[in-house]
C-alpha cells in the first residue's frame, strides 16, 4: 500500500474543482560525493592582520585577503598563498595566537671587503633565489644595502631584512621557534673579487645550507581546537609540528568522529628536520586520520608545501574518494627541488619512512622537482606490532566517506520514505505497509549503495547510477552488511564492513633472456 503524498494546502475541504501543486526540492538523496571537500589552514598572524586569533575562522578566496586578515607574508598567509594556486578548493583559515613572549628567527649576512670588480651574490631563502649586483668600489655597507633592497622587494615574503655596517640581520614576521625551520643558502661563485659574504645561524645543513636560529616560544592550540566542534573540516592542515600540539589534534580528531558528532576530519603536517625525528613523531600520533609529510632539509617553508597538498587533496579526493595511487610521484608543485643530491632519500629510506607512517619527499632523478613518493597515514602499529592496514591514506578515507554517505541516504532520503521504523516480520507474515523501515530493507538499500561503491558509481540516487571514478571498494559479496532491531532504543544498528580498493602502487616483471 503507498501513502498518499501530502500537498500543503490542498485536503479532502478543498472542492472546488482545478489544479493543485506543490513543488518539493531536494527530494532526491544527498550523496557525499556532492559536497565540497573544506581546507582548514591553522597557523600564526601578525599584529597587522585584522582577524582575531583564536576566535576567528575565515573563508579565504585571494592572497589580498589573506594579508588583510593575517599580515602580508605571516604564517597563516604563506599557507592560504600556497593553497589558493590549487583551483576551485574552499579555504578557510583560522589563526592561532602566537606563544607569550615569542622571539623571532634571525639570520646574518656579513659582507666584508670592498668589491675591486664587479660581480653578484644569490641568496636563498624559502626556496626562492634572489640575487643583488656587485659594482667596482662598493662597500660592505652599499652592498648589504642593496641585498636588503633586494630582500625586502616582496612585501609577501616571510621575514624582513635591515642593514647595519654591512651586516644584514634576516628576521622571520611570524615568531616563534618554527622560525628556526627556514634554511637559508648563498651561492658566491660570481662574487666580486675582494667581496666576501657568511651567513650564520644555526648548525649548518647538507652542504652548508644555513638555518635561521634564535626562535623560540611555541604556542598551544588547545583554546583554537575548542572552537572546531560542530562543523566539518575535511582536510585540516597545521604550521604546528611539534609533539604536544600534535597530540592535542590527535585527541581532536578521534572526539571530532565520534557517533554523536561525526566530522571525519583528516589532519596534514609537515617537517624538514631529520627522519629519525619525523619517524619518532609519526609513531607516538599513530594516528589513522593523521599525515606526517617530510622533506629533509627542504628549503621552502614546511607548512607552505603542505598547504598545497592539503589543496591538492580535496581537489583530488573531491573526485575519487580512492585516489592514492595517483599521488605516486607527484610534483610537490611549490618545494624547491633539495639542492644536495646527499639529501635525496635512497629506496631503503623511503621504504623506512613509509613503513613508519611518514610520507616522505623526494627529489627528480635530473634534481629539477619535489616529488611525492607515497601517501601515507601515520597508523603503522598495533601496540608494537606492525600494522598495515590504513597504510594508504585512502584506506583511511574511504570508510569515512562510506560513513558520510550513507548517513547522508539515511537522512536527506531513507528517513522520509521510512518514518516509521520495526523490526522484520516473522516469516509468513503478510508484508508491511509502505513507510516502515526494517533491518531487511535498510539492509537491502545500503548493499546497493555498497554495489555502486564497488563500480564506482558515486552519484546521487537510491538506483544505479553511472560509473564516475574506478571503484572505491571491492568485494561487497563477501562483506556484507548486517543490521538488527534494538528495541531498547529502538533503531536499526548495522554493521558495513568496507573493503577499501587496493591502490595499484607497484608491478613486478621477470624479464627472462631466452635466446
Amino acid at each position: 500500500m503507498s501513502i498518499p503524498p501530502t500537498i500543503v494546502g490542498f485536503n479532502s475541504s478543498i472542492r472546488v474543482p482545478g489544479f493543485y501543486g506543490q513543488t518539493q526540492f531536494g527530494a532526491s538523496p544527498i550523496s557525499a560525493a556532492s559536497l565540497p571537500l573544506i581546507l582548514l589552514l591553522v597557523g600564526t598572524k601578525l599584529t597587522a592582520g585584522t582577524a582575531t586569533a583564536n576566535q576567528d575562522i575565515n573563508a579565504v578566496t585571494s592572497s589580498d585577503q589573506a594579508d588583510a586578515l593575517y599580515g602580508a607574508g605571516s604564517e597563516l598567509s604563506l599557507g592560504c598563498y600556497a593553497a589558493l594556486t590549487v583551483p576551485g578548493v574552499t579555504i578557510l583559515a583560522a589563526p592561532v595566537a602566537e606563544a607569550g613572549g615569542a622571539v623571532a628567527a634571525t639570520l646574518t649576512i656579513t659582507i666584508t671587503g670592498t668589491a675591486t670588480g664587479s660581480g653578484q651574490v644569490t641568496y636563498r631563502l624559502n626556496g626562492e633565489s634572489i640575487s643583488t649586483g656587485i659594482n667596482t668600489g662598493d662597500t660592505p655597507t652599499v652592498i648589504a644595502g642593496n641585498i636588503v633592497t633586494a630582500l625586502n622587494q616582496n612585501t609577501r615574503r616571510p621575514y624582513t631584512a635591515a642593514n647595519v655596517s654591512g651586516v644584514v640581520t634576516v628576521t622571520v614576521k611570524s615568531k616563534g621557534a618554527r622560525g628556526n625551520q627556514y634554511i637559508a643558502f648563498q651561492d658566491v661563485t660570481q662574487i666580486a673579487a675582494s667581496v666576501t659574504s657568511a651567513l650564520a645561524g644555526g648548525t649548518p645543513v647538507t652542504g652548508g645550507g644555513v638555518p635561521f636560529s634564535g626562535g623560540t616560544g611555541v604556542e598551544s592550540a588547545a583554546t583554537l581546537i575548542a572552537l572546531l566542534s560542530g562543523q566539518q573540516y575535511d582536510r585540516i592542515v597545521c604550521a604546528e609540528n611539534d609533539s604536544t600540539n600534535l597530540g592535542l589534534w590527535s585527541t581532536f580528531l578521534n572526539s571530532a568522529a565520534g557517533s554523536t558528532s561525526n566530522l571525519l576530519d583528516h589532519f596534514i603536517y609537515r617537517t624538514n628536520g631529520t627522519r629519525a625525528a619525523a619517524i619518532t613523531l609519526a609513531n607516538t600520533a599513530n594516528q589513522q586520520r593523521m599525515q606526517a609529510q617530510l622533506y629533509v632539509n627542504g628549503e621552502t617553508y614546511p607548512f607552505v608545501g603542505a598547504a598545497w597538498w592539503g589543496a591538492t587533496r580535496c581537489s583530488t579526493e573531491q573526485t575519487d574518494p580512492a585516489a592514492s595511487s595517483v599521488y605516486d610521484g607527484m610534483v610537490s608543485a611549490l618545494d624547491a627541488p633539495q639542492s644536495q643530491r646527499a639529501d635525496w632519500p635512497t629506496n631503503t629510506q623511503l621504504n623506512s619512512s613509509i613503513n613508519n607512517g611518514v610520507t616522505e619527499l623526494g627529489t627528480s632523478t635530473n634534481g629539477a622537482q619535489a616529488l611525492i613518493t607515497r601517501s601515507v597515514t601515520t597508523h603503522t602499529l598495533n601496540g608494537t606490532n606492525p600494522d598495515y592496514r590504513t597504510l594508504d591514506t585512502s584506506q583511511a578515507y574511504v570508510p569515512d566517506f562510506v560513513r558520510r554517505d550513507i548517513g547522508l541516504f539515511w537522512t536527506s532520503f531513507f528517513k522520509q520514505q521510512n518514518p516509521r521504523v520495526m523490526d522484520d516480520p516473522p516469516a509468513g507474515v503478510k508484508e508491511l505497509p509502505a513507510g516502515i523501515a526494517t533491518p531487511a530493507t535498510w539492509n537491502a538499500a545500503i548493499t546497493q549503495k555498497l554495489r555502486n561503491y564497488e563500480r564506482g558509481a558515486l552519484a546521487s540516487g537510491s538506483s544505479p547510477t553511472a560509473q564516475t571514478v574506478p571503484p572505491i571498494i571491492i568485494n561487497v559479496d563477501g562483506n556484507l552488511p548486517t543490521s538488527v532491531y534494538s528495541a531498547a532504543q529502538p533503531c536499526i544498528l548495522s554493521t558495513i564492513p568496507v573493503y577499501t580498493a587496493p591502490a595499484d602502487h607497484q608491478i613486478g616483471v621477470l624479464v627472462a633472456q631466452v635466446g
